[in-house]
C-alpha cells in the first residue's frame, strides 16, 4: 500500500512540474485574456453585468478577481489553471474508487495534459467540480450541504454543464422525497439546506445571463431553422467526441482514431444502461451538451476533452450503484444473436469492462494532447506576448491601437495601460463596460475614437 502511494505521489509530482513547464511557457490567446481582462477592469457587479455579453456564468471570473485583488498580474492566470489541475490530479490520484490505469490515463488525457491545463480557462474549474462531486456521490446523503454547494458551484462555471446539474437535482429532489420520513428532523434540515445551496446556484446562473442569447454577438447572429438544428444535434456527437479525440493527424489515421473512439463510447454507452439512475444522468448529460455545444454554440478541443471526461466522471459516480436485472431478448437473427452474446459476455462483467473501454478511450486522447503540448512549446501558440513586449518597447503610449482581428483580447492582458481599438467589434476597447464603449463603424466612428484616445 506504501509503495501504492509512493507510486501516485511520484505520478503527481511528475504531471504537476510537466504543466508547470508547458505553462510558463503558453502565450494567452483570446477567450484566456478576455476572462482575465474582465475581472481586472470591472468590480464584482460589473462583472456580473457583463456575463449577458459573455453568454456564460461568472465563477471563473469571480476567482480571477481574487488573485487581481491581492496584487497579482498577468503572470498568475497561468498558474491559477496549474494550481487547479494539480488539485484535480491529487483528488483522481488519491481519492477517487477507480484503478491506477485509469487514474493514470485520465491524467495523461488531452484535456488533462493541455487543452484544459495549460489553457487557463473556466474548464480547469469543471474538471475539479466534477471529480469532488465523483468523489462525494456514493456518500452524498451524509454530506449534503458540501453535495449542494459543490453542485452550485458547478452550475456558476459553464452554461455547458446545465444539463448534469439539472439532472443532479432532480435526484437530489428524488432522494430528499424519499427519505423525508425515514430520517431525523435533524437530517432533514441538512438536506433541505443543500438542496437551497443548489437551487441558489442555478438561480445564479440564470439570472446574469438574461437576455444574453440577444446581446451575445455569436448567437445573436446564428439563424436556427428545424434542419440547421436537427442536423446540427445528430452530427454534434461525432464533432464533440472527434474534437476531444482526434490529434489533426491528416489521412487515414485521424479518421480510425475518431471512429474507434466514438464506437468505443457508444459500448460503453450501452454497458452502462443497466446502471439505471448512471444511465438517465449519463443520457441527460450528453442530450443537452449536445444541444448547447453542437447546436447553439460550437466545438473545441477543449469542450471534446471535457465531454469525454465529464462522461468518465459520470461512471465513477456511479460506481457504487447496483447492477439492475434486465430480462434478455429472444433474437431470431443469427448475426444479432452473435452481436448480442458479446455484449452478453461483456454484461456479465460490467464495472471491467466499462473500466477498461473508458481507460482506452482517455489513452485515444493523449496523441492530441501531445501534440498540441509539442506545438506549444516549441512555436508560438499565440504571439501576443511577443507582439505586445514590441508595442510597449516600440510604440509610444499616445499612439492609438487597432486591431481587425480578435486579437485585442489577449495583447490587452499583457498591455493593461492600453485600450485598442477594434475594427471587428466596432469599438474602443478597455473592459470597463460595454455600454460606455464607442460603437458605430464608419469612419467617423474611428476618427472620434482616436480624437478621444489623443
Amino acid at each position: 500500500m506504501k509503495k501504492q502511494a509512493v507510486v501516485k505521489l511520484f505520478i503527481l509530482v511528475a504531471y504537476s512540474a510537466l504543466i508547470f513547464i508547458l505553462v510558463i511557457n503558453h502565450e494567452y490567446w483570446f477567450d484566456e485574456g478576455q476572462a482575465w481582462n474582465i475581472a481586472r477592469d470591472n468590480d464584482v457587479a460589473e462583472i456580473f453585468a457583463m456575463m449577458k455579453y459573455e453568454g456564460h456564468p461568472p465563477l471563473w471570473h469571480l476567482i480571477l478577481k481574487v488573485f487581481i485583488y491581492f496584487g497579482c498580474s498577468w503572470r498568475a492566470l497561468g498558474l491559477v489553471s496549474w494550481g487547479i489541475m494539480t488539485l484535480t490530479a491529487g483528488i483522481i490520484l488519491f481519492c477517487l474508487p477507480i484503478k491506477l490505469y485509469l487514474q493514470v490515463a485520465l491524467l495523461l488525457s488531452s484535456g488533462m495534459l493541455y487543452t484544459n491545463s495549460v489553457i487557463s480557462r473556466v474548464y480547469c474549474v469543471i474538471y475539479l467540480l466534477l471529480a469532488v462531486i465523483a468523489l462525494l456521490y456514493p456518500c452524498r446523503k451524509k454530506h449534503p450541504v458540501l453535495f449542494g454547494l459543490t453542485v452550485a458551484l458547478l452550475a456558476n462555471t459553464h452554461i455547458c454543464m446545465c444539463g448534469m446539474v439539472g439532472i443532479i437535482g432532480i435526484f437530489m429532489l428524488v432522494d430528499f422525497c424519499g427519505d423525508i420520513k425515514s430520517v431525523s428532523l435533524k437530517q432533514n434540515v441538512f438536506n433541505v439546506l443543500g438542496l437551497a445551496i443548489a437551487g441558489v446556484g442555478v438561480v445564479m446562473l440564470v439570472l446574469p445571463l438574461l437576455g444574453s442569447f440577444g446581446a451575445n454577438c455569436f448567437t445573436s447572429s446564428k439563424q436556427f431553422t428545424f434542419k440547421s438544428v436537427a442536423t446540427s444535434f445528430f452530427v454534434s456527437f461525432q464533432y464533440i467526441t472527434e474534437s476531444g479525440i482526434s490529434p489533426n493527424i491528416s489521412g487515414i489515421l485521424n479518421i480510425i482514431l475518431s471512429l474507434i473512439a466514438q464506437l468505443v463510447l457508444i459500448t460503453a454507452i450501452i454497458l452502462l444502461r443497466k446502471k439505471r439512475r448512471t444511465f438517465i444522468v449519463l443520457l441527460f448529460f450528453m442530450v443537452f451538451y449536445m444541444v448547447l455545444i453542437g447546436v447553439i454554440w460550437y466545438t473545441l478541443p477543449s469542450r471534446g476533452s471535457l465531454f469525454l471526461y465529464t462522461i468518465v466522471m459520470i461512471y465513477v459516480m456511479g460506481s457504487a450503484e447496483e447492477t439492475a436485472g434486465f430480462s434478455e431478448l429472444k433474437i431470431s437473427s443469427k448475426a444479432l444473436r452473435s452481436i448480442v452474446s458479446v455484449f452478453k459476455h461483456l454484461d456479465d462483467k460490467t464495472d471491467k469492462s466499462v473500466f477498461l473501454i473508458f481507460t482506452a478511450l482517455m489513452l485515444l486522447s493523449v496523441p492530441s494532447g501531445i501534440k498540441y503540448a509539442v506545438e506549444d512549446i516549441s512555436g508560438e501558440f499565440d504571439p501576443s506576448k511577443a507582439t505586445a513586449e514590441f508595442i510597449r518597447n516600440n510604440v509610444s503610449e499616445k499612439t492609438l491601437l487597432v486591431s481587425r482581428g480578435d486579437d485585442y483580447s489577449a495583447l490587452l492582458t499583457y498591455l493593461p495601460e492600453r485600450s485598442i481599438y477594434s475594427l471587428t467589434n466596432e469599438r474602443l476597447y478597455s473592459y470597463c463596460s460595454h455600454e460606455t464603449m464607442p460603437s458605430g463603424g464608419d469612419i467617423g466612428t474611428f476618427i472620434k475614437a482616436a480624437e478621444d484616445f489623443d
